[in-house]
């Protein structure tokens, strides 16, 4: 019965401020009405220009693959504007979480909000943010994160901007309703109530109401107060033509219907219900009208319509099947199986008194079971999530030990890699050093007393001899590579000083971008991600004949993530086992000793884009 609000919980709401013009460029998003955009591509001259509102367009319609098709176009063009930049990385991320890609999508949100810091690009720093904010956060186990929601309202008011002043006030009524702090969200979502709502916002207020009702239905049992809620979202629908979908119709009756019937108004409620079902929707068709059917059943009983509530159940049931619910759908049918053979023959064939006093017995008995049937069916799915848990927690504690064998392994590596380093800079000082210095105490005799020695000649060849010495002792040791740098200064110094000989040394200039990195990782981890990223760059520069390159790297409070980008030739990612000499394998396992992931996004021809995520 509750499934609708399911729904209204789960409520997804991507809202952006209304466009506005900066520089020669201008910024679409997904309140701009079709027709502007539309004119806006007939009257463009600039290529680049049309395919992005083009861009615009298809992500309004959540249209994956005409996205794409546009990327590709404005790739080739190559003449990208710098403040067209994070636009296009933020449509990025959007296109990746329409796609359920939920790790790139956090990753291009970042990356654009980064680039939309530097070029001051304002909505595109609030989109990116609000993008951030509904990300899920694994330490909080909530569908939003309560960091990225401060720097919302941070901005948010920084730019006084009350669109998004509105969307952090919604979107934190949705992290506390996650939270189950029913006084908080409300009072959140009430704060949304507070402001003057423009056409633009209007969307949000839409979800606002559905999401007050829901509470005080639900959580607060507050029917009346729940009731008021629904029927200020349903005078908004009906004032908005936008808005005036058989969902939003078919959501907002079926919601009043079930709040009237919970303060036992059965009549009112049974007249929002049949509104409801007059509504034919094409999304979750099947769905609505079992949930519908399930409501009209309670509310029949109420008012002693049993055969219409019964017609209701049986209903219920074929619904309910079609759904693949088999085990609830068997429950139910043996039910009004026993019903019909038991007692409704008998029933027809007694007085009218007897039939009605028959019919609310059976109907009572079918409504009673039913519900024992849905908890046993509930405790039965309960048991055997609880086993797969345990299972999957005895598959991760082996894992997890497989894991701690393989790092113990790694770290002695590292650690035996360090003492050798150190046993050679002990060498260079204690042998290399001690021969320089002779050499040195032999040049100032022989500069001091020159000509007045009768064995200069023996005193050169002996210096000559310890030069020797010298060079020999070095050149043994050349071989090795030393990067005590990281033990140091850290790893940002250290890769850093990796972009900086790159680029002097080559045609390619590689950029280094930092956020969150306030603090030093563990030795051994320092070494393994500089490793990793020395790697790629090495990579880079072997293979890709980029002239640009970029490397990011974000810490967040458990996560670190790593962007290695390049405009170069590009590969194609299903040969990469098979394409020698890129190394790629080699950092695949590098990462996988660090418990990371590693995704790699490259076209021939288009680049390299490589995403390393590392828990911390």
């Amino acid at each position: 019965m509750y499934n609708t609000v399911i729904l209204i919980l789960a409520l997804f709401i991507y809202s952006a401020s209304w466009s506005q013009q900066d520089s020669t460029y201008y910024y679409f998003n997904q309140t701009t009405p079709d027709e502007l955009i539309k004119t806006k591509i007939e009257n463009t001259n600039d290529p680049v220009l049309k395919n992005y509102f083009q861009l615009v367009y298809f992500s309004k319609k959540r249209n994956a693959d005409s996205m794409a098709h546009y990327f590709e176009k404005i790739k080739i063009q190559k003449k990208l504007p710098a403040n067209l930049t994070p636009k296009l990385l933020y449509f990025k991320a959007y296109y990746n979480r329409i796609l359920d890609n939920d790790s790139l999508a956090f990753a291009y949100h970042q990356k654009a909000y980064l680039d939309a810091k530097k070029n001051k690009d304002t909505l595109t720093i609030l989109n990116s943010l609000s993008g951030l904010s509904q990300s899920w956060d694994y330490k909080e186990d909530n569908h939003y994160r309560l960091d990225y929601l401060e720097k919302l309202k941070n901005a948010a008011v920084k730019y006084n901007n009350q669109s998004f002043n509105i969307i952090y006030n919604y979107l934190q009524g949705n992290y506390y309703l996650f939270r189950e702090n029913n006084d908080a969200a409300l009072k959140s979502y009430k704060k949304v109530l507070a402001y003057n709502f423009s056409s633009r916002d209007s969307i949000l207020l839409l979800a606002t109401y559905g999401n007050i009702g829901a509470l005080y239905e639900t959580n607060i049992e507050n029917s009346d107060s729940a009731i008021y809620y629904y029927n200020q979202k349903l005078k908004l629908i009906e004032t908005n033509p936008s808005f005036g979908s058989p969902e939003n119709y078919l959501n907002v009756y079926n919601n009043l219907g079930r709040a009237y019937a919970s303060k036992k108004d059965y009549e009112k409620a049974r007249l929002n219900l049949i509104k409801a079902a007059s509504y034919n929707t094409t999304k979750n068709k099947v769905f609505n009208e079992l949930m519908i059917d399930e409501n009209l059943a309670e509310v029949n009983a109420g008012l002693g319509y049993f055969e219409e509530g019964f017609y209701n159940l049986k209903n219920v049931i074929k619904l309910a099947d079609s759904l693949k619910e088999k085990e609830h759908q068997e429950s139910i049918a043996n039910i009004i199986e026993n019903y019909d053979n038991d007692t409704l023959k008998s029933n027809l064939k007694q007085k009218e008194i007897q039939q009605r006093n028959l019919w609310i017995g059976a109907s009572a008995l079918v409504v009673v079971l039913s519900l024992i049937s849905y908890l046993v069916f509930k405790n039965t799915k309960r048991k055997q999530y609880i086993a797969e848990q345990q299972r999957e927690i005895e598959i991760q504690k082996t894992e997890k030990i497989l894991k701690e064998q393989e790092l113990t392994t790694i770290d002695a590596m590292i650690a035996g890699q360090e003492k050798e380093r150190e046993r050679m800079a002990s060498d260079l000082h204690d042998s290399v050093g001690a021969t320089l210095a002779a050499v040195k105490l032999q040049f100032g005799h022989l500069k001091n007393n020159k000509g007045k020695l009768q064995n200069e000649d023996e005193l050169f060849e002996k210096t000559s001899m310890l030069l020797d010495e010298a060079y020999t002792e070095i050149r043994a040791m050349a071989h090795l590579k030393n990067s005590g740098v990281i033990a140091k200064n850290g790893l940002l110094p250290a890769v850093e000083k990796l972009a900086k000989n790159a680029s002097a040394t080559t045609a390619l200039t590689i950029e280094v971008q930092d956020f969150g990195l306030d603090e030093r990782l563990e030795n051994s981890m320092e070494i393994a991600v500089f490793r990793i990223i020395q790697e790629l760059v090495t990579n880079i520069i072997k293979h890709s004949k980029a002239s640009e390159a970029s490397i990011s790297i974000t810490q967040h409070t458990d996560l670190l993530s790593i962007i290695v980008e390049d405009n170069g030739q590009g590969f194609n990612p299903k040969l990469i086992h098979e394409k020698e000499g890129m190394g790629l394998s080699n950092i695949e396992r590098r990462v996988e000793h660090i418990e990371g992931s590693m995704e790699v996004d490259s076209t021939k021809g288009r680049g390299t884009t490589i995403l390393i995520d590392i828990p911390i």
